[in-house]
């Protein structure tokens, strides 16, 4: 069974909690920070990089950069096992960005219906790498399930 992910090492947790701050800190020069989120993310929009940015400027760095020292722990297995609805998992692929890693991966897919586990090619942030096909996705997902519960 897949362990939880931890940022359990003080180095790790220590990076992730500087890269947080460092983050914020660069949303003060936006235009540039949003042009840097762009040249490292070339199949987002204008609009993606914005609202990156803002969401980013937005957020209670304190707060989130102590939730990274204190060390974050989560289950994707644990998490996905406890679904009682329907579930669709949009992955990247691995060889494309995707942080779910094997074994967890292999686990996580085998517990899901093999046709709600969908791969991409796209690198961590399907949403704004794949928008279309993201939509496209879950729009079918969705009218998949209603008329399947609509039925008599």
């Amino acid at each position: 069974m897949a362990s939880p992910v931890s940022l359990g090492s003080p180095v790790i947790r220590g990076l992730c909690a500087r890269t947080v701050r460092r983050s914020i800190r660069q949303t003060e020069a936006l235009p540039a920070f949003g042009r840097g989120l762009l040249a490292e993310n070339p199949r987002w929009t204008d609009a993606d990089a914005s609202l990156a940015v803002v969401g980013i400027a937005s957020c209670d760095t304190e707060a989130l950069a102590a939730s990274c020292e204190r060390g974050l722990e989560y289950n994707t297995l644990q998490l996905v096992r406890a679904l009682r609805v329907p579930g669709l998992l949009m992955l990247a692929r691995l060889d494309t960005g995707s942080v779910l890693l094997e074994p967890e991966r292999s686990e996580v897919i085998a517990a899901l219906s093999r046709d709600d586990v969908i791969e991409l090619a796209s690198g961590h942030v399907l949403h704004r790498d794949q928008f279309d096909e993201c939509v496209s996705l879950a729009l079918r997902f969705l009218q998949a399930d209603a008329v399947q519960h609509s039925a008599p």
